[in-house]
């Protein structure tokens, strides 16, 4: 009779979904979208360690580059909803992409579900010193008296550099050339030879660049001032209300994943991006922890699709 009593239950066990037993029994996979070594990297990196501690389950890095994001994104979309495949997405693959590519074999809004924000990052709006101009509106001014004159460089079509200054030009109603580079690195050189005038960069490789006074910060692109750069005011302070660019970085995971998981990792991130160790690992990256619920993340998601898709079809932006 025991022996009976014994086997049901076990087989009773056996039948119970894996959701509902205790979550995680096995490792976690995070997919970054990128090649080893970039910003989306390094931030699963940072926040790996403190969250195997908290679930008690390693969590895997798995880096999965290609096609501006989209390629892991596609794959993450077609994973089995159970809590053991994340992605670490970001502004472009969760919200700019649906305007930028003709076909995506995903759809950012119905395909995922938000776990938690992490990090966000700025752009600084730098010129020569040999621009005149010491203000953003200082900026506009002379763009407006010399309509398709001026130029500003990026460090390629589509990324956030381009948007962003596609975007100002937009708010600001003014007429300037882009012209795209290959990477960050040869941008900033442009700019400080004078050969173009103005660009967004990143604050942790601009920065630098005007502490040693080979080019001048105007403004930071998001909707608070910066921590790397508390004195220098935001574009939105600096005369165009409207205007807010930030690189953001969320955890997300296929639709369908049993809301007990979402919630609980949805808790243990965002205790995690609340620690100073966290938040100070990230400042020295020159980015922002950044956490917030899920309903703030989708609202913003939400903002964000609407806003990109309106600047990429005025600027006729187009990835093949």
């Amino acid at each position: 009779m025991i022996r009976h009593f014994l086997t049901v239950i076990a087989a009773f066990a056996s039948s119970v979904p894996v959701a509902a037993q205790e979550y995680p029994t096995r490792p976690i996979r995070i997919v970054i979208p990128f090649a080893p070594g970039g910003v989306s990297d390094l931030i699963v990196r940072a926040i790996s360690d403190p969250l195997t501690k908290i679930l008690g389950q390693p969590i895997v890095p798995d880096n999965r580059g290609g096609a501006g994001g989209t390629l892991a994104a596609s794959q993450v979309a077609q994973s089995t909803p159970d809590g053991y495949v994340l992605m670490l997405g970001n502004g472009g693959n969760l919200a700019v992409a649906p305007s930028l590519y003709q076909s995506l074999s995903y759809d950012p809004q119905k395909d995922f579900a938000s776990i938690s924000m992490v990090a966000r990052s700025q752009l600084l709006l730098v010129v020569p010193p040999s621009l005149p101009v010491t203000s953003v509106k200082d900026l506009i001014q002379l763009a407006k008296a010399k309509p398709g004159q001026m130029r500003f460089a990026s460090s390629g079509v589509a990324a956030g550099p381009h948007l962003a200054g596609e975007l100002l030009k937009s708010l600001a109603g003014v007429n300037i050339t882009h012209v795209p580079y290959k990477g960050s690195a040869p941008m900033l050189t442009a700019l400080i030879g004078g050969h173009v005038d103005m660009a967004f960069d990143s604050i942790a490789t601009a920065l630098p660049q005007v502490q040693s006074g080979r080019l001048k910060a105007l403004a930071v692109s998001g909707d608070t001032r910066a921590p790397l750069a508390p004195d220098v005011p935001t574009v939105a302070e600096a005369g165009i209300p409207k205007f807010s660019y930030s690189s953001y970085f969320a955890l997300v995971a296929p639709v369908g994943t049993p809301a007990k998981i979402a919630e609980r990792l949805s808790r243990e991130v965002t205790k995690v991006v609340d620690t100073k160790d966290f938040r100070d690992r990230l400042q020295a990256l020159g980015l922002e922890a950044f956490p917030l619920s899920v309903a703030d993340l989708d609202a913003l998601l939400r903002r964000e699709r609407s806003v990109w898709a309106s600047v990429i079809q005025t600027a006729h932006i187009k990835i093949e």
